[in-house]
């Protein structure tokens, strides 16, 4: 089972030491963006977080005693619908880990719950990279994107043409 979970800015080399000791599987959703490097004469790859102090925490401990033992580097995030911690299904997880290594920039992380689509169309993928994958599609940045769940959280994908979805019931 997967956590979302908070973590405090600027601890990376002391928290991804601390889930190592725990022995937990973890994952940082990253991304490269292009930058003028410090002389401004050339553009440059860097490695960058792509949702900024989010980690996701595959664990069966219990979520609380897990975060009690990171010192107080993480804090789980809460499901709005049941007000519990938000869990991902490890389906989801690992479409979303897909997603997020092939097309890092088409892939965006929502505030709002994957419930406020549900009034949406839904639709599915006939091929491509998501070749299955449903949801539902949304209007977001003057741009049409397919909004899946993660959890009860969405993530919404862009670059999907729309020949490639079909309308399901």
């Amino acid at each position: 089972m997967w956590y979302v979970l908070y973590k405090l800015q600027n601890v990376g080399t002391a928290l991804s030491d601390k889930l190592n000791e725990l022995g937990v599987k973890y994952y940082v959703p990253m991304h490269y963006i292009e930058k003028l490097n410090s002389e401004g004469t050339m553009m440059e790859q860097q490695k960058v977080v792509s949702i900024s102090n989010l980690l996701f925490v595959n664990t069966d401990m219990d979520i609380l005693q897990f975060t009690q033992q990171t010192n107080g580097l993480l804090a789980p995030m809460k499901d709005t619908m049941t007000n519990k911690p938000a869990v991902v299904k490890d389906e989801e997880m690992e479409r979303f880990i897909q997603f997020q290594k092939l097309q890092p920039a088409n892939v965006l992380l929502l505030k709002d719950p994957y419930a406020k689509f549900l009034g949406k169309t839904k639709v599915r993928v006939k091929a491509g990279l998501f070749e299955g994958v449903e949801g539902r599609v949304v209007r977001i940045l003057r741009d049409r994107r397919l909004v899946i769940s993660l959890g009860n959280m969405a993530v919404a994908i862009s670059g999907i043409h729309p020949s490639l979805l079909e309308q399901i019931p």
